[in-house]
């Protein structure tokens, strides 16, 4: 087993909550305790992290060896190694890449790595894989690296986990401040990180509230920051739907350092919610939400408040817009978790294949999210906008169908699937997508959103749930 410590303000966004910045240039503080579990796994595709998101501060080193069939002891169910190494370039320690080796015959002939491309053996011809996968893990503080320096690299595991630490030669043992534990995933946590998207809420509340002096607002979504976000401007109160209680906690300490604990109020669900409101501010996250069209359910919670008569006359609903995007691709990968074995050594798999494909069919989604970074894709077509929904509108109480063309380019590549997602309008102008974070290019590989899971469909389905 190896692992290499690493300095990436990317990966920093899925290990711990950052400030929260505003567009006037003031900052929400969020201190640097308030993070996620170093035993929660977060396995990647890390060849696919592009290597100028990271600076290496160590080589690869080994720091485990498991004598799988035991010749010389049982294995340990619980060890631990310290290495010494002196830091490549100067950062912050901010996580611990691992993956691991393993020999598959007595001789020690055979290798089968699963090391990312930049450590591989054979990068050339390594092979493709959605299991066995590398993961990231993340220090208990982000200790400050120069380069030359000598550091330790603590590794830890028992019969299920493993956890990592970075410390300098000087500590025995890493210090920091009590961590408190967020709920969430790491993915959701890169996106409440994200600069980009807290600047445009910020903005767009700023242009909101230009007609709604001391507005009344309600913020809708889970495990949100906007609450806090809102306080800090312009309006009289803020009231905040969240159900879990210890997201709740986070906010209301946060609040409270923040100094705008006054304007705060917390509601377990929206049935608990009264009064009138001026201004309702959707994060567009649920936690049951698996495909990114889910999140609508802020629509229908929409349509329930002005059931109630929760909106006062002039009430704005932020985001006001939403639309469902499809590109027609080529996977590069990805399809090979759908594709049939055939023949496999010689062996003919025809009837496996066939019992695999039946309980695809009768049990699989036709969508399934992908976080689409991790599997490259070509861009076969121009993006296509498949419907758009105004959130200030009506539901529709037929269920809607959508027919139409979808323009390829001639020998642009092999169509085997679309990519789909949402693009979320706060107000014109200023528009949040979970999908790329660039022009897509026909005949280009695209440039997906990372802290986000697309719709992926493959080829041989026929409909969108």
């Amino acid at each position: 087993m190896f692992a290499q410590a690493v300095t990436s303000s990317k990966a920093s966004t899925w290990s711990r909550l950052h400030d929260i910045e505003l567009e006037d240039g003031e900052a929400i503080k969020t201190g640097d305790n308030l993070t996620i579990s170093n035993l929660v796994l977060h396995d990647v595709q890390l060849s696919e992290l592009d290597e100028t998101l990271f600076t290496p501060l160590s080589p690869p080193m080994q720091v485990f060896e498991f004598d799988l069939a035991c010749y010389s002891a049982p294995i340990k169910k619980n060890d631990k190694n310290l290495q010494k190494f002196k830091a490549l370039n100067s950062g912050l320690c901010t996580a611990v890449f691992m993956w691991w080796d393993c020999f598959t015959d007595p001789d020690h002939t055979v290798l089968l790595s699963c090391a990312p491309k930049w450590s591989h053996p054979n990068p050339a011809s390594m092979p493709w894989r959605d299991h066995w996968m590398q993961a990231i893990y993340y220090p208990t503080s982000e200790i400050v690296a120069s380069a030359g320096e000598e550091l330790l690299l603590h590794s830890n595991h028992d019969e299920y986990s493993l956890w990592f630490d970075v410390t300098t030669a000087q500590e025995q043992s890493p210090a920091t401040n009590p961590p408190v534990y967020l709920p969430m995933s790491r993915t959701r946590l890169g996106e409440l990180n994200s600069r980009g998207r807290n600047l445009k809420y910020s903005q767009a509340l700023t242009q909101v509230l230009v007609d709604l002096p001391d507005a009344r607002v309600l913020v809708l979504g889970d495990q949100s920051t906007l609450g806090l976000l809102a306080a800090k401007h312009n309006v009289s109160s803020v009231r905040v739907v969240q159900e879990n209680k210890n997201m709740v906690d986070v906010l209301r300490n946060l609040a409270n350092e923040n100094n705008i604990q006054h304007k705060l109020q917390f509601l377990p669900d929206l049935e608990k919610v009264e009064g009138k409101f001026d201004l309702v501010l959707g994060d567009s996250f649920y936690t049951i939400s698996i495909l990114p069209w889910h999140n609508l359910l802020f629509w229908f919670q929409i349509r329930s408040i002005k059931q109630r008569d929760l909106l006062a006359d002039a009430a704005r609903v932020v985001p006001g817009h939403c639309s469902l995007w499809l590109v027609p691709v080529q996977y590069h990968h990805l399809w090979k978790i759908r594709a049939p074995l055939n023949n496999i050594q010689g062996f003919n798999m025809k009837y496996f294949d066939k019992i695999i494909e039946e309980a695809s069919e009768n049990s699989d989604s036709n969508v399934e999210p992908q976080p689409l970074w991790e599997y490259p894709c070509t861009a076969l077509g121009p993006p296509v906008k498949v419907r758009s929904f105004d959130l200030n509108s009506n539901i529709p109480s037929a269920p809607l169908e959508m027919i139409g063309d979808i323009p390829v380019q001639p020998n642009a590549g092999e169509l085997n699937g679309l990519a789909l997602w949402c693009d979320w309008e706060l107000v014109p102008g200023l528009t949040l997508s979970s999908g790329p974070v660039s022009d897509i290019v026909v005949g280009e590989k695209i440039d997906w959103s990372m802290d986000h899971k697309q719709g992926v469909q493959d080829r041989k389905s026929t409909r969108l749930n």
